[in-house]
Parts: C-alpha cells; structure tokens; sequence
C-alpha cells in the first residue's frame, strides 16, 4: 500500500509539521506501507520518505491549480491520498483520488482551514462538495469533529486524537535559568510556548497575572516565542510596565528541547488561553500542552477550541473561560491551592494524562480508514 501525505511541512517545531511528521514515522512502522510526501516548505527532515513531491506556497488561485496538477500526475503511484487539513492540501488529495481511477481520501480535520473554508459565501461549495465525498475524516479533537458535523451533518468524520512526543533530555548549562533572570523566588511561575499573537490568547493570561500581582508579589509569566505579532506584544508589555517592568518576561532563545525542559520543570503551570477570533481562527488542538505536561506541570486551556481535547478539567489542569481574566485568575489559585498540601499534587496525574496520548495509536486508526 503506498501514501501520499499532503501538507505545508514536516517541520517540527510548530504543530502542523509535527503532526504530519510523527504520524508519517508511526504509520512506516507498518512494513506494508510505503509514504510519500508533498510539501511546500523543506525542513530537513524529508529523508523520513521514499518521495517527496514539492509544491508552490499556495498563495494564490494559480499556484493552487498547478499544486493540484503536481499531485495529479503521481496519482497512479499511490492507492491513499492524505491530507493533513482541508484547505487547500484536501483539495489536492481530493482530484487526485476521484479524476481517473478511483484512489482513497482521506483529509484530517485540524483547526481553523478545516472549518472556516465551509462558510465561505461564494467558493464555499468547493470545500463542503470535497468534504461530502472523501472516504474519511480522521478529527484531532472533539471541538473540531463537533464543527464539521454542525455544518455538514453525516459527514464521514471520526476522532483520531494527536499523539504525544516525549521530549529527549538534552544537557544544557545549569545558569540557564539564572541568566534569564529567573529566580528561586519567583512564585508562581507561568510560561507559555508559541508564537504570540491574538489567537493564542498570551494578552488575557497576563491581565490574569496583573490580577494577582498583589497577591503574589513574585508572580512571573514567561512567554516563549521566537514570532510574534508586534503590536499584540506592544499590548502585552504595556500590561508589563504598569506591573514595574519585572513581571512578563520574552525569552526568544529556548531553541533545544534543554532549554525547553529546564523552563517546564521550573514552571508552576503552563498556559494556553487560546481565543477564537472573528475570522474564524481557534486552536486545534494544543501539542504544547502535554509538552508540559510530561515534565508534572499542569496546564490552563480555553474552553470551547480544540484545548478540550488536551486538557483534562481538573486532573491534569484546568480549563478556563475564553477572554475572561477574572476566570483565569481563579484557575491559576485552584492550581496553587492544590499544590499548597502536596507540591507533587499533579505531577502524577499530569504525567499519567499525557501518556494516554499516542502516535502509533493515531496510525492504527489512520491505518484501518486505509483498508
């Protein structure tokens, strides 16, 4: 059996690319599967493949009509065509597997280009027709499944939860921490990893933070990112100044999974309070989450997005109202209150939750949608 897997990368280092690079790896477990990959963006870590077909940033109508020729005319190479989203890798996968001889599609529901192609006014029939007659629609999390359903009721769609990547331990200097300002007293210590930007929610979990700043007068928020939006950032910093400058803290420089695992392990708690925005944007999922969680650090997440799905409400964090800093706040004491009595309080539960998550899990599911 050969795949073709569609997609924008196999980078690592954000959620997308993660995924379809650790669903790629777990599905070649299977020795009678072969994969290919189409990607717009090289990372590297394309050699995981036996061929890799290389597509135009689809950017426009043009360079999506000759990304769906590119994948068209390997068609007779491959039995499944996989896409890790709709728009517009699902509609590749979709001509390719229906113009000629029938092949099997399969196209992953992600997040917001999943679900924001449906409602378009006038191309919206495109996505919804492809997503009628595809084979199968494998969700990353429940809120996801739930939207596609809303607006296509009988639609083939199933949940196939992410899988959780544990972090290889790398050595790093021991000053770390000490050389970006943390201290021992710092307390609570809230950190947040990902690009900064209204969608991920970082402007609430820091007017949460202002909330209890008098409270807890060593309260700390971490945020870090490598992208952000400037002038979302330049709100955030504003928060910063009024607090005396010392509260919120960028760190653009936790480039190993090292550096990343001395700040988790340091951290009271993680937070995503991820927003949906008017557009339509909302986060799928949250990999970031368990990412923490690994390391029994508990998480505060949104309600209503794809967090749902990676939060466990009250045993491995909490889940929180969305632009409601008053909520965030109380969460972020429910965590410390737990913690007051036993400081190993969620370390075991947090640990246990993220375990449940798995890659080759997610490939047994992709695999018999395949057969």
């Amino acid at each position: 059996m050969k795949v073709l897997f569609i997609t924008r990368d196999l980078i690592q280092n954000a959620g997308w690319g993660r995924t379809g690079y650790e669903t790629i790896v777990a599905i070649q477990k299977d020795k009678n599967i072969s994969v290919g990959a189409a990607i717009e963006r090289s990372g590297g870590k394309e050699g995981i493949v036996d061929e890799v077909i290389s597509l135009i940033p689809s950017k426009s109508i043009w360079a999506i009509c000759r990304n769906i020729i590119k994948v068209w005319k390997v068609r007779d190479s491959y039995d499944i065509f996989h896409a890790i989203d709709l728009w517009p890798y699902g509609l590749y996968a979709f001509v390719a597997a229906r113009f000629g001889k029938r092949k099997k599609c399969i196209i992953n529901g992600i997040a917001t280009y999943s679900i924001a192609p449906l409602d378009k006014k006038i191309f919206g029939f495109i996505p919804r027709y492809v997503y009628r007659h595809t084979d199968a629609i494998p969700c990353i999390s429940e809120y996801t499944k739930k939207e596609i359903d809303k607006r296509l009721p009988g639609a083939n769609t199933s949940l196939v939860l992410q899988g959780f990547t544990k972090m290889e331990h790398q050595r790093v200097s021991d000053t770390y921490l000490a050389e970006k300002g943390i201290k021992d007293t710092d307390y609570p210590l809230l950190i947040t990893v990902g690009e900064a930007k209204p969608r991920k929610g970082q402007l609430y979990t820091a007017k949460a933070v202002a909330l209890l700043k008098e409270k807890y007068p060593n309260i700390k928020y971490l945020i870090v990112c490598n992208k952000f939006a400037k002038g979302y950032m330049t709100e955030i910093e504003h928060i910063n100044a009024k607090l005396g400058g010392q509260v919120i803290q960028l760190i653009n420089d936790a480039k190993t999974d090292g550096h990343l695992e001395m700040l988790y392990k340091r951290s009271d708690m993680f937070a995503l309070n991820s927003v949906n925005s008017k557009e339509g944007h909302f986060e799928g999922f949250g990999l970031v989450i368990l990412e923490a969680n690994q390391f029994g650090t508990p998480a505060l997440g949104s309600f209503n997005c794809g967090i749902e799905s990676a939060i466990q409400d009250g045993v491995s964090g909490y889940l929180c109202r969305q632009e409601d800093e008053k909520d965030i706040a109380r969460n972020i004491e429910k965590i410390l209150e737990m913690k007051r009595g036993n400081p190993e309080y969620w370390k075991e539960k947090t640990i246990a939750f993220c375990n449940t998550f798995s890659w080759d899990k997610a490939a047994e599911q992709y695999i018999r949608l395949y057969k």
